[in-house]
């Protein structure tokens, strides 16, 4: 059972419509035409996929929350990026190129304030932050750095947090492929 509160959109206030619009049937970008289904708190477990969008975005003034509600890790691994982690992203929140910048800068504090700010700022989809199976809210986001860049992944339980994300993959995508590397 889900907990979540929802209330009317404030940017179309409530009409599910773009207020401005020069043609008055254009939905809504921020609640989709649903303006009565807005989160208005961040969940500790999603309700189901029919009845709230998984690819629907976190409002950007829960950011702050839910970016709050994690503990952040650093996972350093001397390796350079995966095929992965440059092409894909698979697995994780985001991924970053950034050229070995965090891995230099020697301080996972820093790295880990920067990840919190992202989030904060710019939260992106639900479904990034919950546990597709049991559908929970994470409890970390664990930076995986490499000399290349670094991949902020949402795990659900501190028994794996140094472990690679468990996500569903096409056959096509082997182990090889996806843990090969273009720069070594």
């Amino acid at each position: 059972m889900s907990d979540i509160i929802y209330r009317d959109c404030t940017r179309c206030e409530g009409s599910g419509r773009v207020l401005d619009a020069p043609d008055p049937t254009t939905r809504c970008w921020s609640c989709k035409g649903r303006p009565d289904r807005i989160p208005a708190n961040i969940p500790e477990v999603l309700p189901p996929a029919d009845e709230f969008g998984d690819t629907d975005f976190v409002p950007r003034d829960l950011g702050q929350e839910l970016a709050d509600s994690f503990s952040y890790v650093v996972v350093r691994e001397d390796r350079a990026g995966t095929w992965e982690e440059h092409n894909l992203g698979l697995g994780g929140i985001w991924s970053s190129t950034d050229y070995g910048e965090a891995w230099r800068q020697g301080d996972d504090t820093l790295l880990a304030a920067k990840v919190h700010e992202h989030i904060a700022e710019s939260p992106g989809q639900w479904c990034k932050f919950y546990d597709r199976t049991s559908r929970k809210k994470a409890e970390f986001i664990v930076i995986r750095l490499h000399r290349h860049g670094y991949v902020p992944m949402a795990v659900a339980d501190g028994v794996n947090v140094s472990a690679s994300s468990t996500m569903w993959l096409p056959p096509t995508y082997t182990d090889e492929l996806l843990r090969s590397s273009p720069h070594e």
